[in-house]
Protein backbone atom coordinates (compact mmCIF):
# COMPACT_ATOMS: atom_id res chain seq x y z
CA UNK A 1 0.00 0.00 0.00
CA UNK A 2 1.45 3.57 -0.97
CA UNK A 3 1.06 6.41 1.38
CA UNK A 4 1.40 10.16 0.86
CA UNK A 5 3.79 11.77 3.01
CA UNK A 6 3.98 15.09 1.49
CA UNK A 7 6.30 16.43 -0.87
CA UNK A 8 9.32 14.26 1.10
CA UNK A 9 7.01 11.12 0.44
CA UNK A 10 7.83 11.48 -3.89
CA UNK A 11 10.52 14.16 -4.11
CA UNK A 12 14.13 14.44 -2.45
CA UNK A 13 14.38 18.24 -2.96
CA UNK A 14 11.70 20.82 -2.74
CA UNK A 15 12.31 24.91 -2.14
CA UNK A 16 15.75 24.57 -3.05
CA UNK A 17 16.55 21.88 0.20
CA UNK A 18 17.53 18.61 -0.13
CA UNK A 19 15.11 15.53 2.00
CA UNK A 20 18.31 13.15 2.17
CA UNK A 21 19.13 13.69 6.17
CA UNK A 22 19.66 10.91 8.11
CA UNK A 23 17.03 10.92 11.57
CA UNK A 24 19.24 10.33 14.99
CA UNK A 25 18.90 7.35 16.84
CA UNK A 26 18.28 9.26 19.76
CA UNK A 27 15.11 10.11 18.67
CA UNK A 28 12.69 7.28 19.71
CA UNK A 29 9.93 6.69 16.51
CA UNK A 30 7.36 4.65 16.73
CA UNK A 31 7.02 1.12 15.11
CA UNK A 32 5.37 0.61 11.89
CA UNK A 33 4.28 3.97 10.98
CA UNK A 34 5.50 4.88 7.36
CA UNK A 35 8.42 7.53 8.39
CA UNK A 36 8.92 10.62 5.61
CA UNK A 37 12.75 11.38 5.12
CA UNK A 38 13.54 14.23 7.48
CA UNK A 39 13.29 17.55 5.90
CA UNK A 40 14.24 21.30 7.24
CA UNK A 41 11.45 22.45 9.48
CA UNK A 42 12.59 26.38 7.58
CA UNK A 43 10.55 25.14 4.90
CA UNK A 44 7.80 24.72 7.08
CA UNK A 45 7.52 27.89 8.92
CA UNK A 46 4.27 29.83 8.11
CA UNK A 47 2.01 26.76 8.48
CA UNK A 48 -0.43 26.83 11.41
CA UNK A 49 0.90 23.66 12.32
CA UNK A 50 4.62 25.26 13.17
CA UNK A 51 3.33 28.36 15.74
CA UNK A 52 3.11 27.35 19.61
CA UNK A 53 1.20 30.31 21.50
CA UNK A 54 1.11 32.29 18.65
CA UNK A 55 5.10 32.81 18.02
CA UNK A 56 7.25 30.53 15.26
CA UNK A 57 9.70 28.73 17.17
CA UNK A 58 13.32 27.54 15.32
CA UNK A 59 13.92 23.73 15.19
CA UNK A 60 16.57 22.50 12.52
CA UNK A 61 14.27 18.88 11.66
CA UNK A 62 10.85 17.81 11.18
CA UNK A 63 10.08 14.05 10.17
CA UNK A 64 6.11 13.00 9.91
CA UNK A 65 4.21 9.84 9.43
CA UNK A 66 1.28 8.12 7.36
CA UNK A 67 -2.03 7.86 9.18
CA UNK A 68 -3.10 4.72 11.02
CA UNK A 69 -6.50 3.76 12.20
CA UNK A 70 -4.67 0.38 14.27
CA UNK A 71 -3.28 2.66 16.92
CA UNK A 72 -4.56 4.73 20.07
CA UNK A 73 -3.61 7.64 21.38
CA UNK A 74 -2.87 5.94 24.55
CA UNK A 75 -0.93 3.47 22.97
CA UNK A 76 1.22 6.37 21.27
CA UNK A 77 1.23 8.15 24.28
CA UNK A 78 2.06 5.71 26.38
CA UNK A 79 5.32 4.35 24.41
CA UNK A 80 6.65 8.09 23.74
CA UNK A 81 6.70 9.10 27.49
CA UNK A 82 7.98 5.62 28.06
CA UNK A 83 11.04 5.53 25.22
CA UNK A 84 11.93 8.81 25.44
CA UNK A 85 12.80 8.36 29.43
CA UNK A 86 14.98 5.65 27.87
CA UNK A 87 16.46 7.68 25.35
CA UNK A 88 17.73 10.22 28.13
CA UNK A 89 14.96 12.87 27.57
CA UNK A 90 13.13 15.11 30.01
CA UNK A 91 9.48 16.44 29.78
CA UNK A 92 8.93 20.30 29.43
CA UNK A 93 6.03 21.74 31.01
CA UNK A 94 4.76 23.15 27.65
CA UNK A 95 3.26 19.24 27.25
CA UNK A 96 -0.32 19.54 26.13
CA UNK A 97 -3.18 16.67 25.58
CA UNK A 98 -6.74 16.82 24.14
CA UNK A 99 -8.83 13.83 23.26
CA UNK A 100 -7.82 13.47 19.78
CA UNK A 101 -4.09 15.35 19.88
CA UNK A 102 -1.19 15.60 22.39
CA UNK A 103 2.41 17.13 22.01
CA UNK A 104 5.67 15.97 23.91
CA UNK A 105 8.08 18.89 24.44
CA UNK A 106 11.31 17.29 25.79
CA UNK A 107 15.03 18.44 26.23
CA UNK A 108 17.91 15.35 26.01
CA UNK A 109 19.95 15.30 29.09
CA UNK A 110 22.67 13.43 26.79
CA UNK A 111 25.00 15.20 25.21
CA UNK A 112 24.65 15.93 21.32
CA UNK A 113 23.85 16.99 18.01
CA UNK A 114 20.50 17.10 18.87
CA UNK A 115 18.74 18.55 22.07
CA UNK A 116 15.61 18.85 21.51
CA UNK A 117 12.35 17.66 20.79
CA UNK A 118 8.64 17.86 20.21
CA UNK A 119 6.55 14.80 19.37
CA UNK A 120 3.31 15.47 18.02
CA UNK A 121 0.44 13.16 17.53
CA UNK A 122 -3.03 14.12 15.83
CA UNK A 123 -5.96 12.55 15.03
CA UNK A 124 -8.48 12.32 11.75
CA UNK A 125 -12.00 10.94 12.56
CA UNK A 126 -11.45 8.98 9.57
CA UNK A 127 -8.13 8.78 9.40
CA UNK A 128 -6.86 7.65 12.19
CA UNK A 129 -3.44 9.03 14.10
CA UNK A 130 -0.65 10.26 12.75
CA UNK A 131 3.12 11.56 13.98
CA UNK A 132 4.86 14.25 13.24
CA UNK A 133 8.04 14.63 15.30
CA UNK A 134 9.96 18.34 14.66
CA UNK A 135 14.02 17.85 16.71
CA UNK A 136 16.81 21.19 17.32
CA UNK A 137 20.10 21.14 18.52
CA UNK A 138 19.47 24.34 20.20
CA UNK A 139 19.62 23.64 24.03
CA UNK A 140 17.96 27.12 24.84
CA UNK A 141 14.85 27.51 26.13
CA UNK A 142 12.05 25.84 24.32
CA UNK A 143 8.76 27.52 23.82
Amino acid sequence: MSYSLGCSGCHTHAHAQSFSYQFPAQIPKYPDFNWAPPAPYSIYKGDAWTLQNGVVYDYDMVVYTNWRKDVTKEQLLNWYKEKLTQYGWQYDIYNTETSDYFKLVSRSTNPGLYRRATIWAYSDSTKGWAVRIIYGSSAGPLP
